[in-house]
Parts: structure tokens; sequence; C-alpha cells
């Protein structure tokens, strides 16, 4: 069984042999729009990795008014900001989802 979402416009299929979440339409997530974090488009398992993807359009893009290096210091930074929201907000999930199963 695929995985099929969309996101930026694109259509994204993940095979069966991926575990898949749109984190970032999550319930989890969306408690924390508020808050300032960021969020990766999705997570992915495969293999036992962890893969937090990103998706971006740029379809419509019409050139850089700016010089690009200043561009990709800010996408870097968003990234990192992203990325870094998404663990922390995934760990702290799974060790609230296991402390509570110790309490039981």
């Amino acid at each position: 069984m695929q995985h099929e979402f969309f996101e930026s416009r694109h259509r994204i299929i993940f095979d069966s042999s991926y575990q898949v979440i749109a984190f970032d339409k999550t319930e989890w997530f969306s408690r924390l729009t508020g808050f300032g974090f960021k969020g990766v488009d999705f997570m992915a398992l495969k293999d036992g990795k962890l893969y937090l993807i990103e998706m971006k359009n740029y379809q419509q893009a019409t050139g850089f008014p700016e010089p690009l290096l200043p561009i990709l210091d800010r996408f870097i930074q968003s990234m990192d900001e992203k990325y870094s929201d998404s663990l922390t907000r995934c760990m702290r999930l799974i060790k609230n989802e296991h402390s509570q199963r110790i309490k039981k």
C-alpha cells in the first residue's frame, strides 16, 4: 500500500516500505502553531532511519532580486529551525507516551 500526500501543489508518493506522517498537519503540531514552532512537512521511517522532509515549490520563482548567499543563509536557518523544532517535539511526545505507559 502506498502513502499519497499533496504538498506545495505536488503529489508525493511513498511506497509501503515507509511509515509516514504529514507532521505539520498532525494534531500534535497544530497545538503548537501559536507558539512559533516550525515543523517539517513529513516524517518518514524506513529500515530504522528517520527522514525529515520539507517540500519547497520554486516553480513560480522568477529570478533572484538579491545575491544568492543571503537567500541561502535564510533558507538554511529556516530548515535548521524546522528540523530542530520537529525533532524536539517528536522526542517530547515519545517521552510523554513512554512515561504514561510506565505509570499504567
